[in-house]
């Protein structure tokens, strides 16, 4: 029996709407609304930016309740150390719990000098594409030859901004760079250093000479703590321990870190009274 055109018709929207629904099927471009999420990822300013030595990467969740912009400086290595391939899975930790990431390349090739005015620009730039509130505190982790630069970084900060409420230094190593004056520190940072008592590649000695360097600036002694990194178990607080991502492993570092940037997250919003 053939099959008329008004039948064709009716037959067509039919498969139609089969067809949308299953491209549609667990896709929030079909959602009801079609107001973008207020935690959808802002493309235009996540992903790599600038080249060369101030090439740097922005890591986030969204674009609200920012919890802190860190800035996360890697330690000496290779090629891959330069990227965030090898932090990526705290890095992204860090972006899931609402922080803006920037991990700055800094340098052109490892252990090269003047990574402390590359990142002193790289960071400036990123948080002008960023413009976080006054409520949120700014953190710079480092680790390794990170952990080194950090301080230098808060050190040489305040000349342009913006000035860093707090360095969480991770193992710190020796920074391959000219000594800063410590005194132009901000009055009010804290400065957590992280050591791992199986560290047989740095041990002591970076978190010895920050310190050393705090204490001859005149720093006031109650914003600095020493944090051990304890091995338990099959966990082994190494110098390489920083990359696991173990339960033990994300306890001592992504837990830490966490609980210090709330306390700080809330700190800020007692200082700030529109906050």
């Amino acid at each position: 029996m053939p099959i008329d055109r008004e039948q064709r018709s009716a037959h067509a929207r039919t498969l139609l709407a089969v067809v949308l629904a299953l491209a549609c099927a667990g896709s929030a471009a079909c959602a009801g609304s079609k107001t973008p999420s207020s935690r959808s990822v802002d493309t235009r300013r996540t992903g790599a930016f600038g080249t060369g030595a101030e090439r740097f990467w922005v890591f986030a969740r969204g674009r609200d309740d920012t919890r802190a912009f860190v800035v996360f400086l890697h330690g000496h290595g290779d090629s891959v150390e330069m990227t965030p391939t090898n932090h990526r899975p705290w890095l992204r930790h860090l972006a899931r719990g609402g922080d803006v990431v920037v991990y700055p390349q800094y340098e052109n090739a490892p252990g090269e000098t003047g990574a402390t005015a590359h990142i002193v620009r790289t960071v400036g730039r990123a948080w002008r594409m960023w413009r976080p509130s006054p409520c949120v505190p700014l953190v710079v982790i480092g680790y390794s030859r990170g952990g080194g630069l950090a301080v230098k970084y808060a050190a040489s900060a305040p000349a342009t901004g913006p000035v860093p409420d707090a360095v969480i230094s991770v193992f710190p190593g020796s920074s391959e760079e000219a000594p800063v004056d410590l005194r132009r520190l901000p009055s009010r940072i804290r400065i957590r250093i992280m050591v791992g008592d199986a560290d047989d590649v740095v041990g002591s000695v970076g978190a010895i000479a920050i310190l050393t360097g705090l204490r001859r600036s005149g720093f006031d002694p109650d914003r600095a703590e020493v944090v051990p990194v304890r091995s338990n178990g099959a966990f082994r607080a190494t110098h390489s321990s920083v990359f696991e991502t173990t339960a033990q492993a994300r306890r001592e570092f992504w837990a830490r870190t966490d609980a210090f940037i709330e306390e700080l997250r809330l700190q800020k919003r007692r200082e700030q009274a529109s906050c």
